[in-house]
């Protein structure tokens, strides 16, 4: 599988245009006194529930609010911008019932510039938006140290939802509905935290951890909902999935829930260094968890996997993906439900420096195990696995350049063909190496596992 190149040109074609707005300050006004470190909204004169639009009344609020080191509460109701940029400290809050909406033929809704951003308890409605702009997000923030936005729900982005370039901070407890693209983008990210979060229906991914080339990140994804992705702008694999860590390292992925993607519920391109652990991932069109390409270091653990096409998958060993623990995960009815080029319907895939333990699969239509890819097997130990009603047990690579592997302790139970067998990459080309004349390469260990037909 491969990240659409194009897309990521065109990605970055947009992150180097967005550097060019500059917002002046506006003149002075006539500013009300904030109370206890609150300015009241509407004593600053922003109108609620009118279609007048109040974008200059708002960045002059916020310049007040900034100037007096105070919070902008905004009023119960609808109040209307367009293109509201700040290039300095944002603190805004709301009340039951504020909502900050897109006036009709808006680009986007905020702009956030190397300022403090703090967001709680708002409504952000994009509906009026059109997206034409250069944006990346509904509400975009740029290289901003400190970002927390909490309690607040973001609706009708016709692109990205959220989208933060070289932050750090804490994006939690918020409702994100219905984007064009992805809910949250994360890009350049120090040590974000991601956590507890509703995001659904989406039109091409959850949430995006990326970095411009493979470094340190950071972020912790965590508690969140993620549900109903689509892959709108279809693609292999970039597009339809609930988590997607692209050359982000020391990434860490857990306690999610993740549901109804076209594609994977976790994927892992490039990223190295990364933890998946204790996700409920279901109902997912690919692959449910997928580490590719040229990741050094995964751990993917304690991870429950329901009707997918195929469970995890660690994988591209040709590109230098390698060292990976697959350890405690349960996996069931994993069969193709795409059309796809890929074999599916596997439970585990491993190819490269991998230890798989302890793990349960159950109900997967090709095989429970699959241990190389050709010539791509080097230092695989499968142990003390549980494979149930799976189409063969255990698929070993039987190419004469694969390394070494040892299996061992494995049970094996009711395999509807073999219950271990050799393969040439989808091919199986021995009878079932379990039996008692069965040969076996001096490269393969295969001892001591119990199989029940």
């Amino acid at each position: 599988m491969t990240v659409a190149s194009v897309s990521r040109r065109a990605f970055m074609a947009t992150l180097a245009g967005a550097g060019s707005l500059v917002f002046p300050k506006p003149a002075a006004a006539n500013r009300s006194t904030p109370v206890a470190g609150r300015l009241d909204g509407l004593q600053a004169g922003i109108i609620p529930d009118t279609d007048r639009d109040q974008t200059d009344i708002v960045r002059e609020a916020l310049y007040q609010a900034e100037s007096e080191g105070a919070v902008l509460v905004l009023p119960p109701g609808t109040v209307r911008v367009r293109n509201l940029g700040h290039d300095g400290a944002i603190r805004m809050a709301g009340q039951t019932g504020s909502r900050l909406a897109c006036s009709l033929g808006a680009d986007y809704l905020l702009l956030a510039d190397r300022g403090v951003l703090h967001l709680e308890n708002i409504v952000f409605d994009g509906a009026g938006a059109v997206g034409t702009g250069h944006m990346e997000g509904l509400i975009t923030v740029r290289d901003c140290p400190d970002v927390r936005i909490s309690r607040c729900s973001i609706s009708g982005a016709p692109g990205n939802a959220l989208f933060m370039n070289g932050c750090s901070g804490l994006v939690e407890s918020n409702v994100i509905s219905g984007p064009a693209l992805a809910g949250i983008f994360s890009h350049r990210g120090i040590g974000m935290r991601i956590t507890g979060n509703y995001i659904h229906d989406c039109g091409n991914n959850g949430i995006l951890v990326w970095q411009p080339e493979k470094r340190s990140d950071g972020t912790v994804v965590s508690q969140n909902i993620i549900e109903r992705v689509r892959a709108d702008g279809g693609g292999d694999g970039p597009n339809g999935n609930g988590i997607n860590v692209y050359r982000a390292a020391n990434v860490k992925v857990v306690d999610n829930t993740i549901r109804q993607c076209a594609y994977s519920a976790v994927r892992n391109n490039s990223g190295d260094s990364i933890i998946i652990a204790r996700n409920d991932c279901e109902d997912l069109g690919e692959v449910a968890i997928f580490v590719e390409f040229e990741f050094h270091e995964a751990v993917v653990s304690d991870n429950l996997i329901r009707d997918a096409s195929a469970g995890i998958s660690i994988t591209n060993a040709d590109y230098g993906g390698r060292v990976a623990t697959v350890t405690g995960n349960l996996i069931r009815n994993v069969s193709p439900r795409i059309s796809s080029p890929d074999v599916l319907g596997y439970g585990i895939s491993v190819e490269e420096q991998t230890a798989v333990t302890g793990n349960v699969v159950e109900g997967a239509s090709f095989c429970g195990l699959w241990i190389g890819w050709g010539k791509y097997l080097k230092t695989i130990t499968a142990t003390g696995n549980i494979l149930r009603h799976c189409g063969t047990g255990i698929a070993i690579s039987w190419d004469r350049q694969a390394g070494s592997a040892v299996i061992t302790g494995n049970l094996i139970e009711s395999p509807d063909e073999a219950a271990i067998r050799g393969f040439d990459h989808a091919r199986p080309v021995t009878p079932d190496l379990t039996l008692p004349d069965a040969r076996v390469p001096e490269r393969l260990v295969i001892l001591a596992n119990r199989v029940e037909r």
